[in-house]
């Protein structure tokens, strides 16, 4: 009797995660299918202000920021924001700054007492800026493309000319990894396009409730209408997700579905990332609506059904001379796996390739195995870790 009722518990998540997979994972696809080919013209374009914070950065400003300055936007400023380095970095940005005059500089003073270092440097850069519309990535990212600007501010126009009342205040684009090796890496990799799909198949539904600062533009006066980071200077991060999910309603959040609005940024160390994670987990505590229980279940839905499938495939096994027809629990069992997976490897590869990034392919199973409890690992880690490093005022 157990395993009919372990069977049919495999059925119904079988169910849940085949909706999660068309209804979320599918939707950046299906976005870009119905995309055209029409750009904006350059009146149309809003003048734009890319804000970039960096700290003891130089051989990243020096890789990367030429191929922000060198997109193909009629009207743009790029305001970097040193926060107190003591590399190369004001001397490369001046060897920038007289190949690129519309690149603009300025600093985070020594004596200022910081709530967040970040927060701070971001506050200065957009009191710093000219344009309407701020735009924001790191320095450690670069554009996938030369279009990135445009493929990102085309979401503005389109939107105004087709929605009215509804036109969007902010558009969020895919961040991505560069290449690198191993299995952690891998995962990391593989952890990053799974929430960058999951927001913006949000977004494609008018749900998004949050955004990385990776890849972001929203309107100026957001910022200071909403006194900056006011409501959670007490918190180290949130500049881009609680400020995102406070003062821009969902609705209003367009997602930029294509390869060239997409961003890459240099993989980091094991140790760099997962306390980049651990402040992510620690910030989205404080994220309004039901979309971070949603995307919770989503993860809690996979474990349940790798559990229970595992436990059909097992009982079905070491009971076999017990159970009648116990082949057929196994074939059930196989054959929903299979199903899931070659759907699964569509959908994937699918999205992945709508948003720029590699398939995955026949590593969908054991990434996506291996995932969850990697992430259960990861919040189980947070809940014994010090939570001053991530809520205390830092001077």
């Amino acid at each position: 009797m157990m395993l009919y009722y372990l069977l049919a518990a495999v059925g119904l998540l079988f169910v849940i995660q085949l909706l999660y997979l068309f209804l979320l994972y599918n939707a950046p696809a299906r976005l870009w299918g119905k995309k055209t080919t029409d750009c904006p013209s350059a009146e149309n374009l809003p003048r734009l202000s890319l804000i970039i914070t960096t700290s003891n950065q130089d051989y990243l400003l020096q890789k990367n920021l030429p191929a922000v300055l060198e997109q193909d936007y009629p009207d743009f400023e790029v305001v970097v924001v040193d926060d107190n380095s003591t590399d190369e970095t004001a001397d490369i940005l001046q060897q920038l700054q007289n190949r690129y005059p519309h690149l603009r500089t300025t600093f985070v003073p020594p004596t200022s007492r910081r709530i967040s270092h970040r927060k701070l440097a971001l506050t200065l850069g957009i009191k710093a800026a000219t344009g309407d519309w701020l735009a924001f990535t790191d320095a450690d990212c670069h554009p996938a493309t030369n279009q990135w600007l445009r493929s990102l501010t085309a979401e503005i126009v389109n939107s105004s000319l087709s929605n009215g009342k509804n036109a969007a205040e902010a558009v969020i684009g895919y961040t991505g990894y560069e290449h690198s090796r191993g299995l952690a890496a891998l995962l990391r990799r593989f952890d990053t396009q799974l929430r960058g799909l999951r927001l913006l198949g949000l977004a494609a539904h008018g749900k998004a409730h949050m955004a990385y600062g990776t890849n972001l533009i929203y309107r100026r006066s957001i910022f200071f209408d909403a006194k900056g980071y006011s409501s959670h200077l007490n918190l180290e991060r949130g500049d881009d997700d609680i400020f995102v999910n406070e003062n821009i309603p969902p609705r209003s959040i367009r997602a930029a579905v294509s390869p060239d609005a997409a961003v890459l940024c240099t993989d980091t160390t094991r140790r760099h990332w997962r306390l980049e994670r651990m402040g992510r987990i620690a910030t989205h505590r404080h994220l309004h609506g039901i979309q971070r229980i949603v995307l919770g279940f989503d993860t809690l839905s996979r474990i349940l059904y790798i559990v229970a499938t595992l436990a059909v495939i097992a009982i079905a096994i070491v009971f076999r001379a017990s159970v009648s027809f116990w082949w057929i629990f196994l074939v059930a069992a196989f054959a929903l796996w299979a199903i899931r997976y070659v759907l699964s490897w569509f959908v994937w590869n699918r999205s992945a390739r709508a948003i720029g990034d590699t398939p995955y392919g026949s590593a969908i199973p054991l990434l996506e195995f291996l995932h969850p409890f990697w992430e259960f690992g990861l919040r189980l880690r947070y809940l014994f870790t010090s939570k001053q490093r991530y809520r205390r005022k830092q001077i």
